[in-house]
């Protein structure tokens, strides 16, 4: 930022302040995964957005730099860098090679290089694998030993167009990265085992690897092919993917050009292994909650775009300045209802917020409102509340009289009943 003299034009900002914020959001960082939430003692935040620009500078500036002007290792270092990987070409002995190394894992404490030397003549570099044949310098694919070339198997219920773009893919890759006609022959047939191995018929894939790329198809390599803007959004159908609906889907465009974009469902593995520690739905945004009862007794249910935590954490807030302030005057709107507050002035009981349980979760604003006003409608005997939030038609009355999960009663019920089985 000290040479970025256009810095002004992007932000009002100073450097400072913007030295400080990123000091803020790095330090201390925590992450989550299926054991549960720690705290990360060294490097910058795991999948932070600044950790990659992070990463690059401390590498730029702690290594690089210090490399190229250095007396005995700059004339000798010219690498290629990836990331965290490098590439070079050294013409020294093994043992300099080593006293570089060496070097490089001196400055940083926790920051420690591998090496990996040219084997039999070849090195991998990503997934390239680089060949010394003949004195010359070729390239083909590499995969790692752990490789399991498993890919969506034909039997599994995917889009049909999802099944053939991986195996497009990896023919395209092999385009890009084999240097020769054989390396590139021997790749596809690699490919070709690999496929049948995953269940697609042998003539299938052979035609999708094999057969000629039309001319008007083939686009320049350095050229980022980009869709075409979207304009009108109605005729796209969301829907999960489904092979009884396949012929369905291709009628709604023949007939009303209505493109399917299919959407991910719950699957298998999500069901069965967990990635990440479920979140308290006191901690999601986008919830209707309710109070216990008081004494009277009587709840309180409101909704919410933030997590009930925060907004509970308000109408305590509230309630406290009620208690110290007693005339202070309160009026209601459609977003906030302040029967809590009416109720305590008359009553003197305070709402358990502390307690809140939800009652339901939406992230969608208005139907967060009308679910809300379902509930209200169905328990208006039982509430504080002098709102009655937003209705649905009153057609859907005697429909919605009908389900139980719009009654209070039913979710302590069945609040009741987890903490019974708890105990």
């Amino acid at each position: 930022m000290r040479y970025d003299f256009k810095l002004h034009t992007r932000t009002d900002l100073s450097r400072k302040e913007l030295m400080e914020l990123t000091i803020l959001v790095t330090s201390e960082p925590y992450f989550a995964c299926e054991l549960g939430i720690f705290e990360q003692s060294e490097g910058a935040p795991m999948g932070g957005p600044l950790s990659g620009l992070l990463a690059d500078l401390v590498l730029e500036n702690l290594f690089e730099a210090k490399i190229r002007t250095h007396p005995k290792w700059g004339p000798l270092v010219d690498w290629v860098r990836k990331a965290d990987d490098t590439f070079f070409e050294w013409t020294e002995s093994l043992e300099l090679l080593d006293e570089f190394h060496a070097y490089l894992n001196t400055l940083h404490p926790t920051i420690k290089w591998k090496l990996e030397v040219e084997k039999d003549n070849q090195i991998p570099f990503l997934d390239i694998l680089i060949l010394r044949i003949d004195n010359q310098i070729q390239t083909t694919v590499y995969r790692k030993p752990t490789s399991s070339d498993r890919y969506i198997h034909y039997t599994s219920s995917q889009a049909w167009k999802e099944k053939t773009s991986a195996i497009k893919t990896l023919r395209y890759r092999a385009e890009i990265y084999c240097s020769t006609p054989v390396l590139k022959q021997k790749e596809l047939l690699h490919l070709l085992t690999v496929f049948q191995q995953n269940g697609y018929p042998h003539h299938l894939v052979y035609r999708l690897l094999f057969s000629q790329i039309p001319e008007q198809n083939e686009t320049n390599l350095e050229e980022t092919v980009e869709d075409p803007p979207v304009d009108n959004l109605s005729n796209f159908f969301y829907a999960p993917y489904h092979p009884a609906a396949a012929k369905l889907f291709q009628k709604l465009k023949k007939n009303f050009n209505i493109n399917t974009v299919y959407k991910k469902t719950t699957n298998l593995g999500n069901l069965l292994f967990k990635r990440r520690p479920p979140i308290p739905l006191q901690q999601q945004p986008g919830v209707i909650y309710c109070t216990p009862p008081c004494s009277c007794p009587l709840h309180y249910i409101g909704q919410t775009g933030r997590t009930a935590e925060i907004r509970n954490k308000e109408e305590k807030a509230n309630i406290n300045a009620v208690a110290k302030k007693p005339n202070k005057e309160y009026e209601g709107n459609t977003c906030n209802d302040y029967g809590y507050i009416q109720h305590y002035k008359e009553t003197t009981h305070a709402l358990d917020f502390d307690n809140c349980f939800i009652l339901a979760k939406e992230n969608h604003s208005y139907r967060r409102k009308l679910i809300e006003g379902m509930f209200i409608e169905r328990n208006k005997d039982k509430l504080v509340n002098v709102n009655a939030g937003t209705q649905p038609n009153t057609c859907w009355k005697p429909l919605l009289a009908l389900l139980p999960e719009l009654d209070l009663d039913y979710h302590l019920q069945k609040i009741s009943d987890q903490h019974q089985q708890k105990s």
